[in-house]
């Protein structure tokens, strides 16, 4: 019988980092973050949704023709979330609780829900702004509460054991596939325990975590 890789090694690690970095480094990958990028400053800006025209419309000059921005993420996995009225209230973001619970409280003071231990890492990093972090451990419900520094990295990361979970992306539906696997936890059982449950995933102690994170934000 196959033993299972230490899902804290350094080697697996390494693989699944690199996997997720291969899935956004490619033309249409990059595509992704640039349209990201600008919807995610957008919901930062003004919580209001924002009607597929006004997407389009922000992100002209990254389309064909005729194109839709909303339909072509969706084609590879890229489902954003919409209000009863179909309009986009949530890209990496929410202004409501989703299935993450981890959080972010801008410069303004205004929440928003993330919707992954990592977005919260990388946009504040992306969008130069210190942002204060409130997460709830998937697996003891702690409270984890850290400030990321754009430049610095985590501080003040409360409980100091906290880590972080990874997860390979296959391209079906990044939420349900990378998003939701990607959590902060307490301390090292809680993260071995997300693992043993999930093959696929990894975890990193939380500063290791702000490393990928850095890593994702250099290709925006």
């Amino acid at each position: 019988m196959n033993r299972r890789p230490d899902p804290n090694s350094p080697t697996r690690i390494h693989e699944v980092h690199e996997q997720v970095l291969a899935y956004w480094n490619n033309p249409e990958g990059l595509w992704r973050i640039q349209v990201g990028a600008r919807v995610v400053a957008r919901i930062f800006e003004d919580p209001a949704p924002l009607s597929r025209a006004e997407i389009n419309e922000l992100c002209a000059d990254l389309l064909q023709p005729g194109q839709d921005a909303v339909d072509r993420l969706a084609r590879t996995g890229f489902h954003l979330e919409h209000d009863a009225r179909g309009d986009v209230i949530g890209m990496a973001f929410s202004p409501t609780p989703g299935s993450g619970g981890t959080y972010v409280t801008d410069l303004s003071e205004r929440r928003l829900y993330a919707w992954c231990a990592e977005d919260t890492m990388l946009f504040s990093i992306v969008m130069g702004r210190r942002t204060d972090v409130i997460a709830v451990c998937p697996v003891t419900r702690q409270i984890i509460t850290a400030t990321v520094d754009p430049v610095k990295g985590l501080e003040n990361l409360v409980p100091a054991t906290a880590q972080m979970t990874l997860a390979p992306i296959h391209g079906n539906d990044l939420r349900t596939e990378f998003c939701d696997r990607v959590s902060f936890t307490a301390d090292e059982g809680a993260a071995r325990q997300l693992a043993g449950n999930d093959p696929e995933v990894v975890y990193m102690s939380a500063q290791e975590g702000f490393a990928v994170a850095k890593s994702l934000a250099d290709m925006f």
